[in-house]
């Protein structure tokens, strides 16, 4: 399984002008979802994936781990 914040197919992300993709937040609890769901054990993120993204993915986790 590969989590990208873009959408667009690799190639596609690799030649696009401009970013195409869920923000930080979106992303975040879209990675925490499937940890909840499915036990998915290592979360990160490829094409289109920035260090606001993995702050945001570190903070979900954080406040989820208090949660429980």
């Amino acid at each position: 399984m590969q989590a990208n914040s873009s959408r667009l197919d690799p190639r596609e992300f690799a030649t696009a002008a401009e970013f195409d993709g869920d923000g930080p937040e979106e992303f975040a609890e879209g990675l925490l979802a499937l940890r909840r769901e499915f036990g998915v054990r290592v979360l990160g993120g490829c094409c289109g994936t920035r260090a606001e993204h993995l702050d945001a993915l570190a903070g979900a986790l954080a406040r989820d781990a208090t949660r429980r």
